[in-house]
């Protein structure tokens, strides 16, 4: 009888040893999932950041791209002005000579 009494304590520790591990691996699962949670809350945090700094990104490309066309175009017209320009400069510069060589001639 002593063997037997001695085999059921020896189940009794064992099963509170097991409710013990049990309790700590619940324990521990509570602690796991707040840990997720909060990580699934700083994922989405970071995904918000990560869409705004895009939307601003893009934003700042379609305002530059913009202002590069307006000042391709000022560009453009500037240099047309120039050889405008250019070639009035020439078109006198050949009237003074033929005037030069008129007066010389007199």
């Amino acid at each position: 009888m002593g063997s037997l009494i001695d085999l059921l304590n020896s189940l009794r520790e064992k099963d509170a040893n097991s409710q013990d591990e049990i309790d700590k691996l619940n324990q521990l699962t509570v602690i796991k999932d707040e840990e997720i949670s909060n990580l699934e809350v700083e994922i989405r945090s970071l995904r918000d950041f990560m869409l705004n700094v895009k939307d601003n990104q893009e934003s700042k490309i379609r305002m530059y791209s913009e202002e590069i066309a307006a000042n391709s175009k000022v560009i453009r017209r500037q240099d047309k002005l120039i050889v405008d320009m250019q070639q009035k400069n020439e078109v006198s510069q050949n009237t003074i000579a033929v005037t030069q060589d008129q007066v010389e001639k007199k």
